[in-house]
């Protein structure tokens, strides 16, 4: 278990600090922001589309780790994938 915790930690970690995808997209058809009241963290997520697929994701945004690594990490899964597809994952994540 403790090489499983390793790998989380990694993988949270160099998105934390790497973020490829924290960046701001010329042009997206979707923009969506999001704020936890709880801790303050805030989010804008961007979306462009081409035809049914998710072409490209960005987001921007300050708050922990984990809100923005967990944030990268999900525009990696879903970049390429359809909206069928996406929506169907995350139905299935939850």
């Amino acid at each position: 278990m403790d090489n499983l915790e390793e790998l989380y930690n990694d993988i949270i970690m160099e998105h934390s600090m790497n973020s490829y995808n924290k960046k701001t997209l010329e042009s997206c058809d979707y923009c969506e922001k999001g704020h936890n009241p709880n801790c303050g963290d805030e989010i804008e997520i961007q979306v462009k589309l081409k035809d049914d697929v998710i072409e490209d994701m960005a987001f921007m945004g300050h708050g922990c780790a984990i809100s923005q690594s967990s944030t990268s990490i999900m525009i990696d899964v879903l970049k390429g994938k359809t909206i069928r597809r996406s929506k169907r994952n995350y139905r299935n994540f939850y």
